[in-house]
């Protein structure tokens, strides 16, 4: 975390990761998301201690720029060795932008979610580019997949196949 300057860590809340404990010893602010179990599905709040703000929004050393880095990603898919491939913000700007455009996402559109948050695809493609174009999106968190088809208006749903069909067992369908 000290290669990559971070500002922040957002992390869920009942999640083990060494990224708490070096985001602690490096003084590290750190936001929890907390999945709220008894709300309808992908309901969460933020748990943590809040950025220093001034009258213009953030501080200037909270503030983020188009080339810092936004987050970090961990992959192997295609090496089967860990990468760490570090995002900007512009990069990921860019992206909810391209995928706003090729899907013509608008406001109306609502999407529901079962993609791990630390999947490029269900951080980028299936949580902020519809919510960048003023749409809903439902973040299915564990135990939830019961709620499936009780969400109102849902016209998309991503999800890898053995999460459709565990989904589909859950429902007896």
């Amino acid at each position: 975390m000290s290669d990559l300057h971070a500002k922040l860590l957002i992390i869920q809340a009942d999640l083990d990761s060494p990224a708490r404990e070096v985001a602690q010893q490096k003084g590290i602010p750190i936001l929890e998301l907390v999945p709220q179990p008894n709300e309808a599905a992908g309901l969460f709040q933020f748990a943590g201690k809040s950025c220093t703000h001034n009258a213009s929004g953030l501080s200037d050393e909270a503030s983020a720029q188009a080339e810092d880095i936004a987050l970090v990603l961990d992959t192997s898919e295609t090496t089967s060795r860990p990468k760490i491939v570090p995002l900007t913000h512009r990069n990921i700007c860019t992206s909810i932008r391209t995928i706003c455009q090729s899907l013509q996402l608008t406001e109306r559109d609502h999407g529901l979610h079962t993609m791990p948050m630390f999947h490029i695809g269900g951080l980028i493609d299936l949580t902020l580019s519809p919510l960048a174009a003023g749409g809903l999106n439902i973040q299915m968190f564990p135990g939830h997949h019961n709620n499936l088809l009780q969400q109102p208006n849902v016209e998309r749903v991503a999800a890898k196949l053995t999460q459709y069909i565990e989904s589909l067992k859950l429902m007896d369908i």
